[in-house]
Order: C-alpha cells, then structure tokens, then sequence
C-alpha cells in the first residue's frame, strides 16, 4: 500500500526535477546571453566612446587596467622639454593629461569621438587655455589638418586594433612625424581573439601584422619590449599614487622615422 501511495510521488519528484534542471538551464542561457550582450557593448565603447551606462563602465575598465600603462609608456618615451606629443585615441583624457605634467611638453590629440574630444576638453581645458594642448575630432589614418614633420613623438595605447586600415594610418602618423621622431604604443594583443573580439570592431588582431605593418611603412630601430607592472604607478603621475592590478601587462613597441626622411 505505502509503495502505491509514494509512486505517484516519485513520479512527482521527477517531473519537479526535471522542472528545476530545465529552469536553470534557462536561466544559465539567459546570463550567458546577457552577459554577452553586456561584454559586446562595453567593447564597442572602447572602440567609440559615447555616452550612457555602457560608455560609463567601459571608461572605468580603462582608469583601472589601462591607464597604468599608459602612464608607464609616456614615461618610457622619453619626453623632453619643447616636445611636441600627438595621441591618437585620447580616450577620457587622462594619457593627454599625464604627458602635460612633463615640463614643456606641448600635445595635440586626434580622436575619432567627439564624447572623448570632450571629456578631454573639461579634464585638460586650462593646458587649452595655455596654448599647450590642441584637440581635434578625425581619423588617424587621415589628418589633413597636422602639417608634415611636425611632432617629435606619436604616442597611442590600445588603438591599432581599431584601425581599418593599418598600413594608411602607420604611414600617416609618419608623414606627421620630424626626421628621426619616434612613434610609442602600448598594446595588449595577447588579451585580443576572435573568440571574444568582434572582427568589425577589432580588425587587427594580430601582433605581428602590427610590427611588419610598421617595418612596411618605412620605420627603423623597432624595438619591442614585454612591460608587466608589479606594484604602483610609474611615471610622474606616481607622485599622487595610482594602484595597478598585479595581471597589468602591456606589448611596448617604439619605432624611428629615418633621420633622413
């Protein structure tokens, strides 16, 4: 009798199970899906930076794992007085911000984003008072509007996988380039796929097409150097502290127009 009794409930059991497994599968699918959804548009972000709450957590993944570097490779580029620095993909600022505080350097930053242009604009509108800072909204690859031979130094982090034309843009920056001007970019190709890259937004995504693109256009003294922060900010920005996460690690290349060109 009491087997008779428990087989419908077992029976039941079943089906609640069976009830509770496709439930959560559902909902594994869901978060899956969202935070798909969720990585994709914080991607884009970083690609073109707007408005919004994506823009809003994109511009925070950058203040905490990019800017480290970016503060490093300013100071590894060596800036003098009477430089004249270009940026190209100024993002929020704040790389534009850390090569000011190197004693007479003068900058000009290009970017795509009129969002970035001005978020730029308010965090460095007294350097744009003192004539020491030059904003411009357009594309690497074509800047008609910076004359030939006239920056000491081009400077840009995590911005070559956005270019869609790699080998225009590398030769445009050394067109703007003086004789013997050095181009500095950090990157962080190792953390780039197809898996988890969109090819639209990121169309280069391999690093070395990125140094034979440079070799390509005519640049010399390529040197390439593996940069892993332990511990703190280098750079002048370290004077008012700046944690790095212990996983910060970033590609520098550097590279020279010939003296001759």
């Amino acid at each position: 009798a009491m087997t008779q009794r428990c087989a419908p409930c077992n029976g039941g059991g079943k089906r609640s199970w069976l009830a509770t497994a496709l439930y959560v599968g559902v909902i594994a699918v869901g978060l899956s899906s969202g935070f798909e959804f969720f990585k994709k548009a914080v991607l884009r972000e970083m690609a073109l930076p707007s408005t919004g709450f994506f823009a809003q957590q994109a511009k925070d993944l950058m203040e905490k794992f990019n800017n480290p570097g970016v503060y490093d490779a300013l100071q590894r580029a060596n800036l003098q007085p009477n430089d004249n620095l270009l940026e190209i993909c100024i993002g929020h600022g704040f790389g534009i911000q850390e090569a000011l505080r190197y004693p007479g350097v003068s900058v000009t930053g290009v970017d795509v984003s009129e969002h970035s242009l001005a978020a730029s604009r308010e965090l460095n509108n007294l350097a744009i008072a003192e004539k020491r800072l030059s904003l411009h909204h357009g594309s690497a690859s074509h800047m008609p509007f910076l004359p030939d031979a006239s920056f000491d130094k081009v400077f840009h982090f995590n911005c070559c996988y956005f270019w869609p034309d790699l080998a225009a843009t590398l030769r445009e920056i050394k067109r703007v380039l003086k004789p013997g001007g050095l181009l500095v970019s950090g990157t962080k190709f190792h953390q780039i796929s197809e898996e988890t890259h969109d090819k639209t937004t990121f169309p280069n995504q391999d690093e070395a097409a990125y140094q034979a693109a440079i070799a390509e256009a005519g640049f010399t003294e390529i040197r390439r150097q593996h940069i892993r922060l332990a511990s703190g900010c280098t750079g002048v920005r370290a004077k008012s502290g700046c944690a790095v996460d212990s996983r910060m690690a970033y590609e520098l290349t550097s590279a020279a127009k010939p003296p001759s060109e």
